[in-house]
């Protein structure tokens, strides 16, 4: 089983119902499961130009897109995105918010991920021109650029002040399925697959859910 993020829509459900859902859902794929594996990819560029920070405090993500979700719904479709860039670089064990907002288009919030205080903006707007990444840890801001390429694009990571000239990398989304494929191919399972993405839906769960 290979998706790109799992959407669930829980309602009222509770953090300890929210939990044992995903384990029920993501047991049955056997560990050949990722949740928004292609944000993660940034995680190895960023490393090779800035090194790994030896304690992460701070992190800021933000992401505009042109999805047409509104308030909390913005959260569940984009907060797997910034999580799974957040785990490449520090472990993730508790959530407590700090302050959050929504709004027809945006929802911002401020929470604390394991001792990292960790800041979120995301805005959807079906009329934007184009969909807008990047993200900071300790002050050092990344930026993803797009540029089309053949039927696609060529993905790149400029870092301010480090890299001007954009790292060229595989394109995430590519590089996801064709490990995906590989995996299925050969029978095996990524042994931490099915935590890491019962670990990032709940997260979201305790992110959302009072």
């Amino acid at each position: 089983m290979f998706v790109e993020k799992p959407l669930y829509w829980s309602g009222k459900l509770t953090p300890r119902a929210n939990a044992k859902a995903c384990r029920e859902i993501l047991g049955e794929a056997g560990g050949r499961l990722s949740v928004n594996y292609p944000t993660a990819c940034f995680a190895e560029p960023f490393i090779a130009a800035c090194g790994r920070p030896a304690r992460l405090r701070e992190f800021f993500f933000r992401y505009q897109t042109r999805g047409a979700y509104r308030g909390d719904a913005i959260a569940v479709d984009l907060l797997p995105h910034a999580l799974s860039l957040l785990r490449e670089f520090t472990p993730m064990d508790t959530l407590s918010v700090i302050s959050r907002e929504s709004s027809d288009k945006c929802w911002y919030a401020q929470l604390d991920v394991t001792g990292v205080r960790c800041r979120f903006e995301f805005v959807q707007d079906p009329e934007a021109s184009e969909s807008q990444l990047s993200f900071s840890l300790d002050g050092q801001t990344a930026e993803r650029v797009q540029v089309p390429a053949g039927d696609g694009f060529a993905v790149g990571l400029r870092i301010p002040g480090v890299t001007e000239t954009p790292v060229a990398m595989e394109n995430p989304m590519r590089t996801t399925i064709a490990r995906a494929l590989a995996i299925c191919a050969s029978g095996e399972s990524v042994p931490d697959e099915p935590a890491r993405s019962v670990a990032i839906m709940c997260l979201i769960a305790s992110s959302l859910v009072e």
